[in-house]
Parts: C-alpha cells; sequence; structure tokens
C-alpha cells in the first residue's frame, strides 16, 4: 500500500514537473513579469534591457517582452539530444537533423550552445541575430502559433530533412505572413545580419562616411578610395533593402539611415539587386 502511494505521488509529481518544464514555467507567469520559479531556478532568466532594445529593432511593440524567459540550458531535459539519438536507433539518417543552437518552442527561449550562454545574447552580433531569430518563434507563439506542431509538419514536408525548412527565396514575391515558421525566423535573421554588417563596416570607415555627408562636396569629389567605399556600401545596402522590404510586409523595422542617403540610393538604382 506505502510502496502504491510513493508510486503515485512520484507520477503526479513528475506529470507536474513535466507539464512545468513544457509550458516554460507558464503557469506561475505573474504580471509584473516574474515568475517564482524563474527566480529560484539558476538556468532561467529575464531578457536584459540590452536584449529588449535588440528585439525592438524588428518586433517594436508586438511582442510580450515580460513574459519571455531566457533558459541557460537545453529544453524539457535535453530532448533535442534525445530525439536526435530516437532517431538514429530508428535508422533514420540524423545528419540532416541539426540540433539547434537554441529552440523556442513555448514562447521562451532555450540556449542548447554554451557558447550563447553569455548572460546577455545582446552583447556581440552573432548572439543577437541567434536571439531575433528564436524571438520569431516567441512571436509566432504568441501569435497563436502551435510551433511544436508547425515543426513537426516542416521536418514531413521537407522529407525529414529539417534543414531544407530554412531555405528562403526572396524572389517569390510573397508577404512575410506567407512563409513558413522556419523560413520567417530566417527573414528575421538575415535582416538584422546584413543590417549589422554595414554598421559594422560604416565604424570602420567613418572617415569615409563624413566626406559623403559634406554637402559643398559628396560623391563627386571624393577620391578613388572613398569611391571604392561608397560602392561597397551601396552594394551592402542594396541587399539589406531587399530583406528589408519583405520585412516591411509584417513589421516596421529600424532601417538604416546611410542606406537612405540620394547618393547611396542613387548608386543602388545604378546596380539593382537582380
Amino acid at each position: 500500500m506505502k510502496k502504491r502511494k510513493a508510486f503515485t505521488l512520484a507520477a503526479l509529481f513528475m506529470a507536474a514537473a513535466s507539464s512545468l518544464e513544457l509550458s516554460g514555467y507558464s503557469w506561475l507567469d505573474q504580471s509584473d513579469g516574474n515568475n517564482v520559479l524563474c527566480d529560484i531556478d539558476p538556468s532561467c532568466r529575464y531578457l536584459t534591457n540590452g536584449e529588449v532594445d535588440t528585439l525592438k529593432t524588428v518586433f517594436d511593440d508586438t511582442l510580450n517582452y515580460d513574459s519571455i524567459k531566457i533558459f541557460e540550458r537545453s529544453w524539457f531535459f535535453g530532448l533535442d539530444g534525445l530525439a536526435r539519438n530516437g532517431l538514429s536507433r530508428l535508422g533514420i539518417d540524423v545528419e540532416s537533423y541539426r540540433i539547434s543552437n537554441a529552440i523556442a518552442p513555448n514562447g521562451n527561449i532555450y540556449l542548447n550552445s554554451k557558447k550563447l550562454r553569455n548572460g546577455d545574447l545582446s552583447a556581440n552580433s552573432s548572439s543577437s541575430a541567434s536571439l531575433l531569430h528564436e524571438a520569431t518563434h516567441v512571436w509566432q507563439h504568441q501569435s497563436g502559433n502551435d510551433i511544436l506542431k508547425d515543426a513537426f509538419e516542416a521536418w514531413l514536408h521537407t522529407g525529414r530533412n529539417y534543414k531544407l525548412a530554412y531555405k528562403v527565396d526572396v524572389n517569390d514575391n510573397l508577404d512575410f505572413a506567407d512563409y513558413k515558421i522556419e523560413q520567417q525566423a530566417k527573414i528575421v535573421e538575415n535582416w538584422f545580419k546584413r543590417r549589422s554588417s554595414i554598421r559594422e563596416f560604416m565604424d570602420k570607415n567613418t572617415p569615409l562616411w563624413d566626406e559623403l555627408l559634406k554637402p559643398s562636396e559628396g560623391i563627386g569629389a571624393t577620391s578613388e578610395r572613398n569611391e571604392q567605399y561608397y560602392n561597397v556600401l551601396a552594394e551592402k545596402c542594396g541587399d539589406f533593402e531587399i530583406w528589408d522590404t519583405l520585412l516591411k510586409t509584417e513589421f516596421s523595422p529600424e532601417g538604416i539611415p546611410a542606406c537612405e542617403h540620394p547618393q547611396i540610393q542613387s548608386r543602388i538604382n545604378e546596380n539593382p539587386e537582380p
């Protein structure tokens, strides 16, 4: 009798713990954004101010930032690894089954990669890109999507090669909403990477950009070196605008004023992207 009671209690405990883990502790979310379990779980934290600022470059006020938790560990006791091992034992080629650096299955973000567990994903452009990718899944979840169901359907649709789910053809002339969940996340990630590349390029060449802004001179009075800089900047901006235009069918992302400069725009128009 005692054994049966102990077994029942253990089963109930495991069921409750599993339910909490599956939901990312969401049952205990409070209106002020706090969560008692997250507060005592050393692997759980809330978004930093830098992460919120990074996310707002795309999502602005379309995300409930207070409800998002970051878990600096794998989801559900390392379910990704268990899934990979299970597929392998079933004789399925797991080389095409990529364990992501991070996942966001339930409105929260789980960091599988130790490289991302730095306490602030906005610390560098690489981890910021991962943050925006996963936050897109959070946005999808908050918009009513069943992320696990959609991911499973994508896995089946791609012939169990999930890498194909990330492929985006910007020449399809689709709106952002027409793409699948991983494609949407990839669009946001690609937009941010190109935006960061332009900002880093400009930071390294600040004097040349300052030269362009001189109203009395402009591009017409620049040196050959400056001309090369402006051509590269125009090429980068032209590529960025493709993703920016696509993203603007759903959001109001923060653009790059430099790319809107008339001199840069004229060069983009002279050499449009194919």
